[in-house]
């Protein structure tokens, strides 16, 4: 199941990732070739959150456009792989249903926390803890 899961993240990131990159071709031209990035989530927060990433120097969102990362508060690791330039700068963030926020948030809308950013292609696989802040 976890690998059926997997691949259709993996499958979105890709057609996500080739219709952002169809329309910022300036980004192209100042980023190196796509790549597979993994990201790693461990929630820490009293409840379930919500997590996406966010590009810097594109305007691609994952998993998509609209859909979240679903990562339960079981203190267990969750991944999840996005298709990304290499050097493009990425960050990650969170929300819960209680309102806690972590790093840039769900919706790219709070500054960026340490440790929530980071180039494609460097710390592959590095794990963010979620520990939400309250809004």
């Amino acid at each position: 199941m976890r690998q059926a899961i997997k691949l259709t993240v993996l499958a979105l990131a890709i057609a996500a990732a080739t219709a952002a990159n169809a329309v910022d071709t300036a980004a192209q031209d100042r980023l190196g070739p796509l790549r597979e990035h993994r990201l790693r989530f461990v929630n820490t927060g009293s409840g379930p959150a919500e997590v996406a990433a966010f590009s810097d120097s594109t305007s691609q969102r994952w998993p998509s456009g609209r859909a979240n990362w679903h990562v339960p508060n079981d203190d267990r690791d969750y991944e999840f792989h996005i298709l990304c330039r290499t050097g493009e700068h990425i960050c990650v963030g969170g929300t819960t249903a209680s309102g806690t926020f972590w790093g840039i948030g769900i919706a790219n809308d709070h500054p960026k926390q340490p440790g929530s950013c980071f180039r494609c292609g460097e710390h592959y696989g590095d794990v963010f803890h979620f520990e939400p802040r309250p809004q």
